[in-house]
């Protein structure tokens, strides 16, 4: 199955998300889809693997393992990062209304799939 189709999954199963991408930790966006407007994974894909990376280097200092999940929230929309393995995570863009246990359910159910990708 196209990764692509795979991210289309995550945002059917969450139905208030704007977009899903798989990004590398380099920044780099392998693929995206996006649901509505306004949602520039290319930026996000970006700014999150960066702050990926300083998450991972302070958990890995407390002895806390690499960084599997996170949740960044604004004001207007917030990007749930989950962990695909060494060199890939995924990034889904929330809107303020979206339940966060629906869109954690999203991404876990698409993660096996998508790693088989990668």
């Amino acid at each position: 199955m196209e990764i692509r189709e795979i991210l289309n999954r995550a945002l059917q199963v969450c139905p208030d998300s704007l977009a899903c991408a798989v990004c590398g930790f380099d920044g780099m966006i392998v693929e995206s889809v996006a649901s509505g407007e306004g949602a520039q994974t290319d930026e996000v894909g970006a700014e999150v693997a960066a702050f990926s990376r300083e998450g991972s280097r302070i958990l890995d200092s407390l002895s806390f393992g690499k960084m599997q999940e996170c949740h960044l929230m604004g004001e207007r929309l917030s990007v749930l990062v989950q962990r695909v393995n060494e060199e890939f995570f995924i990034i889904l863009v929330l809107g303020t209304e979206t339940y966060l246990g629906r869109a954690r359910y999203a991404l876990k159910s698409i993660l096996p799939e998508l790693s088989g990708e990668l």
